[in-house]
């Protein structure tokens, strides 16, 4: 009587399936990372972010309570305008801009907006590009 060894089949056959679900979780993982990537609506090419309104500040808005770049400006040219702090995430990494908020628009505190964001020492605001619906995630 003749005994069949399946010692180096099992091996091949186990090496197939370890193989098999390796390719699935790295392309499951692949697909995460392209679906949490991408926003649609926001102009990442041209160095838009994603943000949320934190604040929200307007000529009445006491001096003592506004940033400093806006608080540096003088009171005739605040009149009538609207201007939001937002904070929005680059990397890891949690940042903060002020943006004028474009006359006719509707913009709350929490809201996610798109905007592009600049350095307001130099008297220069942010620009809110779109808003998006409450409950939409990045």
């Amino acid at each position: 009587m003749v005994q069949k060894v399946y010692a180096p089949r099992v091996r091949s056959v186990l090496f197939a399936a370890s193989y098999i679900a390796s390719a699935a979780v790295i392309l499951y993982l692949h697909g995460c990372a392209n679906l949490s990537s991408e926003n649609p609506g926001v102009d990442w090419q041209h160095g838009a972010k994603r943000g949320t309104v934190s604040q929200i500040f307007t000529a009445d808005s006491p001096v003592e309570g506004l940033p400093s770049c806006l608080a540096g400006l003088p009171k005739p040219l605040r009149q009538g305008r609207q201007f939001a702090h937002i904070e929005y995430r680059h990397i890891r990494h949690l940042f903060a801009t002020l943006a004028e908020i474009p006359r006719g628009s509707v913009v709350k505190v929490g809201q996610q907006i798109e905007v592009w964001p600049v350095d307001c020492t130099a008297e220069r605001f942010a620009r809110i590009g779109k808003t998006f619906p409450a409950g939409t995630q990045p």
